[in-house]
């Protein structure tokens, strides 16, 4: 029997406060060469996430460490979502799935960011959420279709975008 994981008040804390959230950490180490970076946009970064039952998965992660979608100004709030819908054109121009699906969690990692996530009839997961899938059961698509796929998104976020 699975067991709930117990909350770690103290991890929380500095997941909350910024002191140990790995967005940020990753963001403040983020390079232009960084092989999941689709595009780096107003509202943050764009990185593609290597898993091949959701080919095209990418997840905007705003550039300061903010944990509601109320945080932001009416400008950033107006831009995130100009951002991700962008990025969601983009995600179903190339990859063409039978559904696109949104969000804004947070209860792991408490930094805004937005996943958009291209559904599949044959993903294996049609009709449940992405995450109730065991992470043994997560496979990457091999390096030369993921920088290719990346590249795809990139092209088409440029010419959704009219950059």
């Amino acid at each position: 029997m699975e067991h709930a994981p117990v909350f770690d008040e103290a991890k929380w804390t500095g997941l909350i406060d910024g002191t140990g959230c790995p967005m940020c950490r990753a963001n403040d180490a983020a390079t232009a060469d960084d092989p999941a970076l689709v595009a780096a946009c107003p509202s943050g970064r764009i990185l593609l996430q290597d898993d091949a039952a959701f080919r095209g998965y990418c997840i905007l992660v705003f550039p300061r460490h903010l944990t509601e979608l109320f945080e932001l100004s009416i400008l950033e709030r107006k831009q995130f979502m100009k951002d991700v819908t962008a990025l969601a054109a983009a995600v179903h121009a190339v990859c063409r799935p039978a559904k696109l699906n949104y969000a804004i969690l947070g209860n792991e990692v408490p930094h805004l960011h937005g996943h958009v996530i291209p559904r599949y009839a044959d993903d294996g997961w049609w009709g449940r959420p992405i995450w109730a899938r065991p992470k043994e059961a997560r496979l990457p698509l091999p390096p030369e279709q993921f920088h290719s796929l990346r590249d795809l998104l990139r092209e088409a976020l440029r010419s959704t975008r009219g950059a």
